[in-house]
């Protein structure tokens, strides 16, 4: 044990993670989805590599459960920045969502702040998380309509987009009654769509949204379904 303790600072920075605290809590995570999870993808070289990259990234990907942004951060040493429904932002997790720096989707005007947050956030040369169907089907096995803002965010600011496909993840009532159901989840990695050129303005983001939603079709054999899910009836 005093052997692992002395260890623990050269782990840290293997992680890539600026606190012990950061470290810690993905030591434990590392180790609960193992534990529960099989494991997921959180040793796979091609996705490790897609998101590792220099420069800024945008990670897409479907969404199935409430496990799933915490499935593809361990997929990653590289810390990422979460989008998410402020509905699903418990009060009881306030802590958590500021020290993640969760940028809260609440689909009206309000979100164009998080937009200017987010695109400053890809300039500096980090990565960004978002599930673009803007919520989980139940039951998956369609790809519902993509919410357009990354495809804008990924012209504004020069970044990748890294396309994982989420499959085996736990079927739950809630969202986060995924975090304890066992399940033999795993994240793959889709394709690396390139920066889109630069000025390429709407035009380019809408191909871009487009493209990327037809690779993930593709990649998990499921229909496009036009039908928003129910909570953006009728929101673009």
């Amino acid at each position: 044990m005093l052997g692992r303790l002395r260890q623990l600072p050269t782990t840290l920075r293997a992680l890539r993670r600026s606190t012990i605290g950061d470290g810690l809590l993905i030591l434990f995570a590392r180790a609960w989805l193992r534990l529960l999870h099989g494991g997921g993808s959180i040793d796979d070289p091609a996705i490790r590599a897609a998101m590792e990259a220099p420069g800024p990234v945008i990670i897409v990907g479907n969404h199935t459960a409430g496990i799933d942004p915490i499935l593809v951060q361990l997929a990653t040493r590289r810390p990422i920045r979460w989008f998410m429904a402020a509905g699903m932002m418990s009060p009881w997790g306030n802590w958590f969502w500021r020290y993640e720096r969760i940028i809260p989707v609440h689909y009206d005007a309000r979100d164009a702040r998080g937009a200017v947050e987010a695109i400053r956030h890809l300039r500096e040369g980090h990565a960004l998380g978002l599930f673009p169907e803007g919520g989980i089907e139940r039951p998956p096995g369609a790809i519902r309509p993509f919410l357009g803002g990354f495809g804008s965010m990924a012209v504004k600011s020069g970044a990748r987009i890294v396309l994982v496909a989420i499959e085996g993840a736990p079927r739950c009532r809630t969202a986060f009654g995924s975090l304890f159901e066992p399940s033999r989840a795993r994240v793959r990695l889709v394709k690396v769509f390139e920066p889109p050129v630069s000025g390429g303005g709407a035009a380019a983001a809408e191909a871009l949204v487009k493209e990327v939603r037809k690779a993930l079709a593709e990649a998990l054999g499921w229909p496009l379904d036009d039908t928003p899910l129910e909570h953006l009836a009728g929101r673009r």
